[in-house]
């Protein structure tokens, strides 16, 4: 049986209407977090396909497993905590991509011309893939994402090695992979 990496978060981000959590619930705390998902790092990433922004079919295969590290990143352009995380995203990936990092954005927006909108506005130079769904995605139900922003940290086997990586996080572990 295949393992869905559950990640929840102690900041408030946009979650699923009807997943909305009591305080009590949410302030669960960030180490208890990624010491649960340590727990999961030797579970391999499940493969899902959907289209990237010119329309064309991929695969999460296409990217993770092939010797580098990938982190999937699950974030909407209505998401203003997920545009609040990208300027650290895109400053780790402009660090580390030439050590071969990698990054696929999976977008739960429904509106197309919101999300390459958002993607150029931003500057969002790696993949990006969704199947236009919102929270119905392929990527929430795969993975059973239910509050954005989140993601999850691929190695170059394709095992999870660390998820809710924001903010300090991100770059702390990826200096931890790759040194200085």
């Amino acid at each position: 049986m295949l393992l869905l990496a559950v990640i929840t978060f102690s900041i408030c981000g946009c979650m699923k209407k009807q997943e909305q959590r009591t305080d009590a619930e949410a302030t669960k705390s960030e180490a208890t977090e990624q010491e649960e998902l340590a727990e999961e790092a030797d579970y391999m990433y499940i493969d899902l396909t959907m289209n990237d922004i010119n329309g064309n079919s991929r695969k999460l295969s296409d990217f993770c497993g092939k010797g580098n590290y990938v982190l999937i990143d699950f974030w909407a352009s209505w998401c203003g905590p997920c545009i609040g995380e990208m300027p650290n995203i895109i400053e780790n990936y402009n660090k580390y991509h030439s050590k071969g990092f990698d990054i696929v954005g999976i977008s739960f927006d429904k509106n197309k011309e919101a999300w390459v909108s958002a993607v150029a506005e931003l500057g969002l130079e790696w993949h990006q893939l969704s199947d236009l769904a919102g929270w119905s995605s392929i990527g929430a139900s795969t993975y059973g994402i239910t509050s954005i922003p989140a993601n999850i940290l691929v190695d170059g086997e394709g095992r999870i090695v660390a998820g809710n990586l924001r903010g300090a996080a991100l770059g702390e572990k990826l200096q931890e992979i790759y040194g200085q």
